[in-house]
């Protein structure tokens, strides 16, 4: 079945990148504005007021960020994971979120990660799962590499093109040059890790493939402070990613990503880096309280276990996805209001 709504999005978007080109701030005021046109809802009103608000000032590092990507990347990549993210996850997805939840009682996580690879979740288990999330309205995945077969990522990627993904890769320079497996798929964005010494070697041959892609980097009580101190701010610059994501490491304590995320928030509301800044867990669960007022996050462990994510913390639920569908394990474990066992 044709999807008007779809079709009128991918024509606005052409437009908008071709404005962006010429005049990239009358290019994202335009994106923006049409989204406020179309998007009634609260949640999205509210997204749009604040990237509405962060654009007031015309000497934005956004509009840089905008004009960059918008030469860099090849458009039709752009465009191809902009819809997969903001339209089949955090419009059509994020209804049928909403309607579950309310006709079942269980919390359904807006984003799912899954640790996946030879060293980690078989990616046929990946894949079921991916399937699984998407009859419960789940469209944005992050797969974090744990020796990934490029091959099997392709047929999931065709297999799942009206979904967003995330690659998390941990691997060498080799690795990274395996994704040209993947140059026809469009509706995924990879990230590097910034702590490696050859980050840059890697975010060099994705800028020669005009792939889109961010970097990330590691954080826990000791080290909070100095991801975002000035300087490691500017130095994310020198890789010219899209965005910049901070993982906390296991055994953080809860007020630490507190503190990060809300120091996050400031920073990324000024407009002086051309990257936007997230606190991975925070920003997953800040999106996911919004669209269905409970924060649940959801990742899948190396042996297939379960783990419910709150802002007060994780908790194990000891449920495999190897014994378990993704719908069973929510509703054992994440009844709304709170995980439980």
């Amino acid at each position: 079945m044709i999807d008007a709504t779809k079709l009128v999005i991918e024509g606005a978007i052409d437009r908008a990148l071709r404005q962006i080109a010429m005049d990239s701030r009358r290019g994202l005021r335009n994106l923006v504005d049409l989204g406020l046109l179309f998007n009634k809802s609260g949640w999205r009103q509210f997204f749009l007021r604040s990237a509405q608000n962060m654009l007031s000032d015309d000497n934005s590092a956004y509009y840089e960020l905008a004009r960059r990507l918008q030469s860099t990347v090849d458009n039709s990549r752009l465009k191809t994971f902009g819809i997969a993210l903001g339209y089949e996850s955090c419009t059509k997805g994020a209804k049928r979120i909403r309607e579950i939840e309310q006709s079942h009682g269980f919390d359904i996580p807006w984003a799912l990660t899954i640790l996946a690879g030879s060293e980690g979740v078989s990616q046929d288990a990946a894949n079921r799962l991916i399937a699984q999330g998407k009859n419960l309205g789940v469209h944005a995945f992050a797969l974090i590499d744990q020796g990934l077969d490029m091959e099997a990522l392709r047929r999931t990627l065709e297999e799942h093109q009206d979904c967003a993904f995330l690659l998390m890769l941990q691997g060498g320079k080799k690795q990274v040059q395996k994704l040209e497996v993947l140059e026809e798929y469009q509706n995924f964005i990879v990230s590097i890790d910034a702590g490696q010494e050859d980050a840059m070697e890697k975010t060099e041959w994705l800028q020669s493939r005009r792939f889109l892609y961010s970097v990330h980097t590691f954080y826990n009580d000791n080290t909070a402070s100095q991801v975002i101190d000035p300087e490691s701010l500017d130095r994310y610059l020198q890789y010219a990613p899209a965005a910049v994501f901070l993982l906390a490491e296991a055994g953080t304590k809860v007020e630490t990503l507190h503190r990060t995320a809300e120091n996050v928030v400031a920073i990324r509301k000024t407009p002086n880096y051309a990257y936007l800044l997230f606190e991975a867990l925070y920003d997953v669960m800040y999106l996911d309280n919004i669209i269905s007022q409970d924060d649940c996050a959801m990742a899948i462990t190396k042996d297939g276990k379960a783990v419910c994510l709150r802002s007060g913390g994780s908790w194990s639920s000891g449920c495999s996805i190897y014994e378990n569908s993704l719908e069973q394990i929510l509703r054992r474990t994440a009844s709304k209001g709170g995980c439980h066992g």
